[in-house]
């Protein structure tokens, strides 16, 4: 068994070497636990930072695609078999289906992408969507004076096909956006 030396009776310099060992180890505790808690202070930060561009980043664009897929829903109502022009019943779009203006402010987003966290790959989606829709609707006058007349109403189900997919894309980025932007951790 080890016996208890008692401090008292350790001479100068066997008190000074323990006091000396109990300090060296109490400096390297503290040299570890220092830069620890400066790191874990430093990631809280910068992950607070983060979810604050990415709510901001939100904000910035709810708005763009909600009108967007507004219009765009108008818009097929307009290319159903069934539309009626004398009893729509209420709108709600300001833009009456005319979502082309539409489409550049929000392709525009495209800069917020690296701001958008875990939404960015639903934004990254619906975005390409949107940019090969416009590409295709902005193909069809020139496809059409080519020789090519009924090229609209040929293609009139792919259409809305296209434009369905793009407002389900759009439907899934806005309840995304809806669900961080209410959410208890986003307060």
């Amino acid at each position: 068994m080890y016996e208890f030396i008692a401090w008292s009776k350790l001479n100068p310099s066997e008190q000074a070497a323990w006091v000396q060992a109990v300090g060296s180890v109490v400096a390297i505790l503290i040299a570890i636990a220092v830069p620890a808690l400066a790191a874990r202070s430093r990631f809280r930060t910068e992950s607070a930072a983060r979810k604050e561009r990415m709510l901001n980043a939100a904000l910035r664009v709810f708005d763009p695609i909600s009108s967007l897929r507004e219009s765009m829903a108008e818009f097929l109502e307009t290319l159903s078999d069934d539309f009626d022009p004398e009893n729509r019943g209420v709108r709600t779009d300001p833009n009456n289906g005319d979502y082309e203006p539409l489409i550049q402010p929000v392709i525009a987003s495209v800069a917020v992408l690296d701001d958008l966290g875990t939404m960015a790959p639903a934004m990254r989606k619906f975005l390409f969507e949107l940019i090969e829709l416009d590409r295709f609707m902005k193909a069809i006058p020139a496809i059409q004076s080519s020789g090519v007349p009924a090229f609209w109403r040929a293609n009139l189900p792919d259409i809305r096909d296209r434009i369905r997919e793009v407002v389900g894309s759009a439907d899934f980025v806005i309840a995304e956006m809806r669900k961080v932007m209410v959410s208890p951790a986003s307060q």
